[in-house]
């Protein structure tokens, strides 16, 4: 696995404060269809890593690199903001995304609660947005500054031949979008309650 030591400490970090179970599974396959999606509600970075918006898992498959862990997370933090989505702060987040991307609230999930194409779609777009958005080594807080720096270190190197990230699209609302989510505050007057984000299911 091309995953280093750092960036497997700080998925156990992640893992600490979210309640998301994430999982390193070398030679594991990924559980999808042609759709790009599975009947469980999985999406996938091509063989690096896979999220599941119903058993909250996030996996790290054996061709995972740099960007895999914080490209999976944001799938989590999107969907997490789904399914807590109730106060003001939470839906302004979420009215910035989707408006961003085109799309309508009823277009993202089907009846049985399972993405539609259209909620893959935004969903990626979110998640290439999201390495954009850590590659400007921009931190929004000042003691982010130096996560930053690392970030925009690997990303580029890692997309210096070839950047496959096409729907990414990192308008000022959405930068906005991912300031807050990054510079985070338990507590804080624009918050998210951190206990409904490690249980989305009971709020």
């Amino acid at each position: 696995m091309i995953m280093s030591r750092r960036a497997r400490s700080a998925g156990a970090q992640l893992a600490g404060v979210s309640g998301l179970a994430i999982v390193y599974r070398p030679n594991a396959a990924l559980d999808r269809h042609a759709s790009g999606r599975d009947q469980g509600g999985s999406l996938f970075q091509q063989d690096r890593g896979q999220f599941n918006i119903h058993t909250r898992e996030l996996k790290l498959l054996e061709a995972a690199d740099q960007s895999t862990l914080m490209h999976e997370a944001s799938h989590w933090y999107l969907d997490t903001l789904f399914k807590i989505d109730g106060n003001e702060f939470v839906t302004k987040q979420l009215d910035e995304v989707i408006n961003g991307h085109g799309t309508k609230r009823d277009e993202v999930f089907d009846g049985d609660g399972n993405l539609t194409s259209k909620g893959v779609e935004l969903q990626e777009a979110f998640a290439e947005t999201f390495e954009s958005y850590l590659q400007t080594g921009k931190a929004p807080i000042p003691r982010l500054q130096q996560v930053f720096d690392r970030f925009r270190e690997w990303l580029t190197a890692l997309y210096k031949a070839l950047d496959p990230r096409e729907r990414s699209n990192l308008t000022p609302e959405i930068k906005d979008v991912f300031d807050r989510m990054m510079a985070f505050e338990p507590g804080g007057t624009e918050r998210l309650d951190l206990e409904a984000m490690r249980n989305p299911q009971s709020v």
